[in-house]
């Protein structure tokens, strides 16, 4: 393979030259590109083309040119070899198509998957349910995607053949990005808040953990046995195979920036990087190990895939960022070994012929008129080219003016291609004559058999008679005899002027005009309802919780229902615990009807805290003012603080910072009498105790120089108990002696 560098006008050149293909120009902001291969540019319109898919000759992908509106597309099937477009669907919400074989499959409006059948030139809508959808796949006639119909992200799977439809999961993890290759089906789930990639075997219905670590594994493809993806574990975006043979895993990519997107095709795998600044298309062979750079241009290309050999992408440009077109490059290489590359070569198979000279689609090396295009053999020798010849194996013939396959020389009519005789002389040449052998009858337009005299439908080879009159041929005519009806599409004996689904055998009337017939229409005179899945009696298209029997509103759209919501107008608040018109998420005590507020954070309830405003206090018990917590004497309101610890308050405390006293009754700065336990010298401020505690003048005690006289009698008399105690003590004793002195005889 090799890139080109070529302008506009030689590229459309040597295409339609060389190839005898009819192409769409390579637009002009990207004609100095390089790329892998022979490239062509689908689209060139201001717009926005992308999410292209390719099967062998084929690419399929979203068109937003007519609308203004990448939300609005089209459905666009493109033939590379023709450069012709067929349009599968029109002025429609549709993304992310994918072809394979003969099917098409693409999302509408993201709750609607489309099957196109190609051959039969058929588009069906698959499901009649409006969940969302994603993501579709297709290999042969098996279809998986991600759908969200039970509230979970799930991956189906559905076979076109046996009209089944299979869940693959079931869980509540989110999926994304499911492939499909033959009989595995492989997807991207976050488990563990990260995620890895899942492989589903179709023929036996197992389900493989392919990873299991604290990485996020993404965007998988799969060809055969190998499944190519985008990992993180290295702080980037890389690309990784998983060999499911081996079990083994490879890394392909080791560049600082990231590589993304992957898609694989036998040994060749094609991706996005990031590498150079902007967004470019790169490609990996696994059996050389080579990686090799496809883009070079300052434009924005990405989302790359791969069909044997034949890579697609998108392109978004620098001037416009509005404007996506499609880019398919075409591999080149010398298929038949010539030595002339198959880009330039007019006969890449055919290793005797490369060029043609007069563009006749004869190589020049068999061409008997090399330098004329119209002609290149001549078999029976008479000078006249095949072509132009007429009877190129007569040698008697070669001209037919009338060219109706008889020679001039033999033809009746020379001048009449389509009559050469006249069986039934009717004027009518037996060619043309449908009757050659009937003079009433000459034509037979629609060749049923029946002539045109007598045919009722002379253009229509299925029909003659029209018993009702109705304009229908009877046998096309489902009801031969009613005027008013010819067609029944569904089958279920309703015509289909009268039939309101037509191609439903299980609908044909719709009462209130909703789109839903009124045999699945819960709601039969109600436009706008018509599904009812909880059962509750409220639509689903104004139920709020369709799968909750039990609420139907939701006022304040907090996501609880009106029935169970405590606080219908709120849509902070559902729930009241305690019953006290403060919602649980407000209510700072959810379990206490009488409290529902803490100002201060303290644990206690505002409507009970004495101050509300101080984290350190609650409680008042005595009403003075100061918390329990820092009154000294909680239960006396006239008092609170000790400032001595003396058990005496400081507004009753006439020493407040002394604990020695505490009473001072004349106010004189003298304590009446030291506290209990205490004395001076336990005094912090020095004090004297007052002689005279009500008299605020004197405190210090006086000697009283009148009353001398006093002290000296009481000296007197006290001296003389002691000298008469004294006496009577002796004459006491000495009359005990005598008396135990013994008696002499």
């Amino acid at each position: 393979m090799k890139g080109l560098q070529k302008s506009k006008n030689v590229a459309i050149l040597i295409m339609f030259v060389l190839t005898n293909l009819t192409l769409i120009t390579i637009d002009n902001t990207i004609s100095d590109a390089k790329y892998f291969g022979i490239v062509q540019q689908v689209t060139t319109n201001i717009s926005q083309q992308h999410n292209p898919s390719i099967y062998e000759d084929i690419i399929v992908y979203a068109d937003s040119k007519d609308y203004g509106s990448s939300l609005i597309n089209d459905i666009i099937l493109f033939n590379i070899l023709n450069g012709k477009e067929e349009i599968l669907a029109r002025n429609v919400s549709a993304w992310e198509p994918k072809i394979h074989g003969n099917y098409v499959i693409w999302v509408e409006s993201k709750n609607s998957l489309y099957l196109h059948n190609r051959h039969e030139k058929t588009t069906t809508r698959m499901h009649n349910n409006e969940s969302k959808k994603f993501t579709p796949d297709i290999y042969d006639s098996v279809i998986v995607w991600r759908d969200v119909r039970t509230q979970n992200d799930e991956v189906y799977m559905y076979n076109i053949e046996n009209n089944t439809e299979t869940r693959i999961t079931n869980n509540s993890y989110l999926k994304s990005d499911p492939k499909i290759f033959k009989n595995k089906v492989v997807w991207a789930e976050k488990r563990d808040q990260d995620y890895d990639l899942f492989l589903y075997h179709i023929n036996n219905g197992t389900t493989i953990r392919l990873m299991n670590d604290t990485y996020n594994q993404n965007r998988p493809s799969i060809y055969d046995n190998k499944i190519a993806y985008d990992d993180d574990r290295n702080g980037n975006l890389d690309i990784y195979l998983f060999d499911l043979d081996e079990g083994k895993e490879t890394r392909i990519t080791n560049d600082t920036e990231s590589q993304a997107t992957p898609d694989i095709w036998g040994s060749e795998i094609v991706f996005t990087d990031k590498r150079n600044g902007n967004l470019d298309i790169y490609h990996y062979d696994l059996d050389s190990g080579d990686e090799t750079r496809i883009t070079f241009n300052p434009d924005d290309e990405f989302h790359p895939i791969i069909y044997n050999g034949t890579i697609c992408w998108e392109i978004k440009y620098v001037e416009n960022l509005s404007n996506f077109d499609i880019i398919v490059s075409l591999p080149d290489s010398d298929s038949d070994g010539d030595g002339v590359g198959d880009y330039y070569d007019a006969f890449p198979n055919d290793p005797t012929e490369w060029n043609d000279t007069d563009g006749d689609g004869w190589g020049d090396n068999r061409d008997v008129f090399p330098e004329d295009p119209t002609e290149w053999n001549d078999t029976d020798g008479d000078g006249w080219g095949d072509n132009r010849d007429v009877f190129p194996e007569d040698p008697t013939e070669w001209n037919d003016t009338d060219g109706d396959g008889w020679g001039d020389n033999r033809d009746v009519f020379p001048e009449d291609p389509t009559e050469w005789n006249d069986t039934d002389e009717d004027g009518w040449g037996d060619t043309r004559d449908a009757f050659p052998e009937d003079p009433t009858e000459w034509n037979d337009t629609d060749e049923d058999g029946y002539g045109d005299n007598s045919d009722v439908f002379p253009n229509d080879p299925s029909e003659w008679n029209d018993t009702d009159g109705d304009g229908w041929g009877d046998n096309r005519d489902v009801f031969p005899e009613d005027p008013t009806e010819w067609n029944d599409t569904d089958g279920d004996g309703w015509g289909d002027n009268r039939d309101v689904f037509p191609e439903d055998p299980t609908e044909w009337n719709d009462t209130d005009e909703d789109g839903w017939g009124d045999n699945k229409d819960a709601f039969l005179e109600d436009p706008t309802e018509w599904n009812d899945t909880d059962g509750d009696g409220y639509g689903d298209n104004s139920d709020v919780f369709p799968n909750d029997p039990s609420e139907w509103n939701d006022t304040d759209g907090d996501g609880w229902g009106d029935n169970r919501d405590a606080f219908l107008e709120d849509p902070t608040e559902w729930n009241d615990t305690d019953g006290d018109g403060y919602g649980d998420n407000s209510d700072a005590f959810p379990n206490d009807p009488s409290e529902w507020n803490d100002t201060d954070g303290d644990g206690y309830g505002d409507n009970s805290d004495a101050f509300p405003n101080d984290p350190s206090e609650w409680n008042d018990t005595d009403g003075d003012g100061y918390g329990d917590n820092s009154d000294a004497f909680p239960n006396d309101p006239s008092e609170w603080n000790d400032t001595d610890e003396d058990g005496v308050g400081d507004k009753t405390d006439a020493f407040p910072t002394d604990p020695a006293a505490s009473i001072d009754t004349d106010g004189d700065g003298h304590p009446d009498e030291w506290n209990p336990g205490k004395s001076e010298k336990d005094s912090t401020t020095r004090l004297k105790l007052d002689a005279y505690p009500d008299d605020p003048n004197r405190w210090k005690l006086e000697e009283d120089k009148d009353s001398s006289w006093i002290w000296i009698i009481v000296a007197i008399i006290l001296l003389l108990f002691l000298i008469m105690g004294s006496i009577a003590m002796l004459v006491s004793r000495k009359k005990k002696n005598e008396d135990q002195k013994p008696v002499e005889e």
